[in-house]
């Protein structure tokens, strides 16, 4: 991911953005056992990762692994989830860190800054010749690993590589042990698995909440990841979900909107089932607190009429994901009042690049949809 400098636009101006055209969106992809040791590997000796330390493979990545291990199928990935724990992890010592990674020459692109938050810190690179983007999380204490990461159980799951190992070795000892037992329950519950459960709740489409109090502390931030996720497993919300939801939302103070709920909300649009997000999210009342003007907007159409809007007429028929989402987003202007409109773009300036000049028309840096 690209750390783009945008200025920040005048009110009455347009943005300004670097010149860097629009490229290929990242997408899911292929890989391999092989690659991703490789780049284990390249961790441990590089220093980014003492060879005394326990990896893990976290979240969709674990996900996606178990789901290798069954099967036999090839390895989907968007970004591989690697997660360690550092007593003395600091803003010095994550920059060193980077600053370490960015020396073994994953990507030609320059690493993007560290990222904090209360339980540690995130590192981002992309990978040179495999459309990877190689997720790092430093946390501070075994707490933060294991008590965290994930307000759903499907995001809670991982896969230990303990030192002196490599993914391939932990991979053959949960598939022996599948192939011995042909059980799932028996599979997740091998020492070298935490959370399980969370993978077979994934392979069920029965994703639950497990941390209430994280939606009530970040109701919108929450609120877009529980909908996404469950729009991606063809989930329907319960009534006891929803009303936690919206009663969180309604006890929510009205803030700014961050970096993580205007990149979340973005994602959506080239999703299929964008339209039904939309909905639910106007059921829930989150866009009372995430551009209001908007609410209205929404609350007036029904699927058919949000698919028919947000259309996207292309002379192309391989449309990327990128470019559906800087149209779709183009659409909704027109709709912004001039204080949100401006929130809007600036949002869009700072995280995606986006210029919008006069008649709506959109240039972009680079787009990541995860």
């Amino acid at each position: 991911m690209l750390n783009l400098n945008f200025l920040l636009p005048l009110l009455g101006s347009l943005l300004l953005t670097s010149s860097i055209p629009c490229k290929g969106v990242w997408k899911p992809s292929e890989t391999s056992i092989v690659q991703l040791d490789g780049l284990i590997e390249g961790l441990r000796q590089s220093g980014v990762v003492d060879t005394d330390q326990t990896l893990y493979v976290v979240g969709g990545s674990a996900n996606s692994l178990l789901m290798h291990v069954i099967t036999n199928t090839p390895i989907k990935m968007r970004d591989f989830d690697v997660s360690f724990i550092d007593s003395e992890i600091s803003e010095h010592r994550a920059r060193a860190l980077s600053q370490r990674l960015e020396a073994l020459r994953l990507s030609d692109e320059k690493l993007v800054e560290p990222k904090t938050w209360a339980a540690g810190w995130g590192i981002f690179h992309n990978v040179k010749n495999n459309p990877l983007i190689l997720d790092l999380i430093i946390y501070r204490e075994p707490e933060g690993l294991f008590d965290a990461g994930g307000i759903l159980d499907i995001e809670k799951v991982k896969i230990e590589i303990p030192p002196g190992k490599r993914l391939a070795d932990v991979v053959d000892e949960l598939r022996a042990e599948w192939v011995r037992a042909l059980d799932l329950k028996s599979l997740v519950q091998l020492p070298l698995i935490t959370e399980g459960q969370g993978f077979l709740s994934w392979i069920n489409k029965e994703p639950h909440i497990v941390r209430i109090e994280e939606v009530r502390r970040t109701p919108l931030v929450a609120t877009m990841r529980i909908v996404r996720n469950f729009s991606k497993l063809g989930v329907s919300l319960s009534a006891s979900e929803s009303r936690l939801l919206t009663d969180s939302l309604s006890a929510a103070k009205v803030q700014p909107a961050s970096q993580k709920i205007v990149r979340q909300f973005s994602y959506l649009f080239a999703d299929p089932t964008f339209a039904e997000q939309l909905m639910l999210l106007t059921s829930l009342g989150f866009f009372r607190h995430l551009f209001p003007s908007l609410e209205n907007f929404f609350h007036e159409k029904d699927r058919a009429q949000l698919t028919a809007f947000f259309e996207i007429k292309s002379p192309f028929t391989d449309s990327s994901p990128e470019d559906i989402i800087t149209q779709r987003l183009r659409k909704l202007l027109p709709f912004l009042d001039s204080a949100d409109r401006l929130l809007y773009e600036t949002k869009m300036a700072e995280f995606y690049g986006m210029q919008f000049s006069q008649d709506g028309s959109i240039r972009c840096a680079k787009v990541f949809v995860r």
